[in-house]
Protein backbone atom coordinates (compact mmCIF):
# COMPACT_ATOMS: atom_id res chain seq x y z
CA UNK A 1 0.00 0.00 0.00
CA UNK A 2 2.66 2.90 1.05
CA UNK A 3 4.29 2.02 -2.54
CA UNK A 4 1.02 2.54 -4.49
CA UNK A 5 0.66 5.88 -2.19
CA UNK A 6 4.09 7.14 -3.02
CA UNK A 7 2.99 6.26 -6.78
CA UNK A 8 0.17 8.28 -6.57
CA UNK A 9 1.40 11.25 -5.05
CA UNK A 10 4.59 11.34 -7.39
CA UNK A 11 1.84 11.16 -10.55
CA UNK A 12 -0.06 14.15 -8.91
CA UNK A 13 2.57 16.09 -8.36
CA UNK A 14 4.16 15.46 -12.12
CA UNK A 15 6.76 13.39 -10.99
CA UNK A 16 6.54 10.29 -13.89
CA UNK A 17 10.65 9.67 -14.09
CA UNK A 18 10.51 9.67 -10.47
CA UNK A 19 7.31 7.46 -10.43
CA UNK A 20 9.07 5.27 -13.30
CA UNK A 21 12.10 4.39 -11.47
CA UNK A 22 10.90 4.57 -7.90
CA UNK A 23 10.39 0.51 -7.88
CA UNK A 24 14.35 -0.18 -8.73
CA UNK A 25 15.41 2.65 -6.77
CA UNK A 26 13.93 1.23 -3.37
CA UNK A 27 15.60 -1.83 -4.06
CA UNK A 28 18.60 -0.56 -4.78
CA UNK A 29 18.45 1.59 -1.69
CA UNK A 30 18.31 -1.65 0.08
CA UNK A 31 21.01 -3.56 -1.40
CA UNK A 32 23.59 -0.27 -1.02
CA UNK A 33 22.03 1.01 2.11
CA UNK A 34 21.48 3.78 1.16
CA UNK A 35 20.21 7.06 3.92
CA UNK A 36 16.98 8.56 3.08
CA UNK A 37 18.71 11.42 1.73
CA UNK A 38 21.13 9.36 -0.85
CA UNK A 39 17.56 7.79 -1.72
CA UNK A 40 15.40 11.01 -2.50
CA UNK A 41 18.89 12.44 -4.73
CA UNK A 42 18.84 9.81 -6.24
CA UNK A 43 14.93 9.66 -7.16
CA UNK A 44 15.31 13.41 -7.92
CA UNK A 45 18.18 13.09 -10.16
CA UNK A 46 16.39 10.73 -12.31
CA UNK A 47 13.57 12.77 -12.45
CA UNK A 48 15.40 15.26 -13.39
CA UNK A 49 17.77 13.39 -16.19
CA UNK A 50 14.57 12.24 -17.46
CA UNK A 51 13.24 15.71 -17.98
CA UNK A 52 16.03 16.75 -19.79
CA UNK A 53 16.12 13.92 -22.27
CA UNK A 54 12.07 14.82 -23.18
CA UNK A 55 13.61 18.50 -23.46
CA UNK A 56 16.34 17.17 -25.73
CA UNK A 57 13.90 15.44 -27.67
CA UNK A 58 11.45 17.51 -27.85
CA UNK A 59 13.86 20.28 -28.97
CA UNK A 60 14.77 18.13 -31.92
CA UNK A 61 11.85 17.34 -32.99
CA UNK A 62 10.75 21.03 -33.25
CA UNK A 63 13.86 21.27 -35.57
CA UNK A 64 12.62 19.55 -38.00
CA UNK A 65 15.46 18.14 -39.00
CA UNK A 66 15.28 15.96 -42.12
CA UNK A 67 16.99 13.41 -40.68
CA UNK A 68 19.04 13.47 -37.04
CA UNK A 69 22.68 12.95 -38.29
CA UNK A 70 26.08 13.87 -36.07
CA UNK A 71 29.60 14.68 -36.51
CA UNK A 72 30.62 10.65 -35.58
CA UNK A 73 29.04 9.60 -38.73
CA UNK A 74 30.22 12.29 -40.87
CA UNK A 75 33.00 10.91 -43.45
CA UNK A 76 35.42 13.85 -43.70
CA UNK A 77 37.63 11.57 -46.34
CA UNK A 78 35.08 11.69 -48.66
CA UNK A 79 35.55 15.52 -48.97
CA UNK A 80 39.15 16.52 -48.28
CA UNK A 81 39.29 20.19 -49.16
CA UNK A 82 36.61 20.39 -45.98
CA UNK A 83 38.56 21.88 -43.03
CA UNK A 84 37.69 18.82 -40.23
CA UNK A 85 39.22 21.16 -37.74
CA UNK A 86 36.83 24.12 -38.65
CA UNK A 87 34.28 21.79 -38.60
CA UNK A 88 35.16 20.46 -34.81
CA UNK A 89 35.71 23.79 -34.34
CA UNK A 90 32.55 25.29 -35.43
CA UNK A 91 30.73 22.06 -32.99
CA UNK A 92 31.72 23.45 -29.89
CA UNK A 93 29.20 26.02 -30.84
CA UNK A 94 31.17 29.07 -30.33
CA UNK A 95 29.82 30.69 -33.27
CA UNK A 96 25.70 31.25 -31.33
CA UNK A 97 27.61 32.76 -28.47
CA UNK A 98 29.25 35.13 -30.79
CA UNK A 99 25.73 35.32 -32.79
CA UNK A 100 27.54 34.83 -36.14
CA UNK A 101 25.95 33.20 -38.67
CA UNK A 102 27.40 29.89 -40.47
CA UNK A 103 27.00 29.32 -44.20
CA UNK A 104 27.63 26.10 -45.76
CA UNK A 105 28.51 25.83 -49.59
CA UNK A 106 29.12 23.57 -51.79
CA UNK A 107 27.45 21.08 -54.90
CA UNK A 108 24.74 18.90 -54.01
CA UNK A 109 25.40 15.42 -52.17
CA UNK A 110 28.25 17.19 -50.55
CA UNK A 111 27.40 16.79 -46.90
CA UNK A 112 25.77 20.46 -46.26
CA UNK A 113 22.64 18.89 -44.83
CA UNK A 114 24.00 16.47 -42.50
CA UNK A 115 26.74 19.00 -41.68
CA UNK A 116 24.41 21.29 -40.98
CA UNK A 117 21.69 19.14 -38.77
CA UNK A 118 25.25 17.87 -36.80
CA UNK A 119 25.93 21.62 -35.74
CA UNK A 120 22.38 22.21 -34.70
CA UNK A 121 22.17 19.08 -32.71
Amino acid sequence: MTIKLALHYLKELRLPGAAQSLNNLLREAETRQLSHLDFLIALLKQENDQREENTVARRIKQAGFPQVKSLETFDFTMIPSLNKARILSLARGEYLDEKRHVILMGNSGTGKTHLATALGL
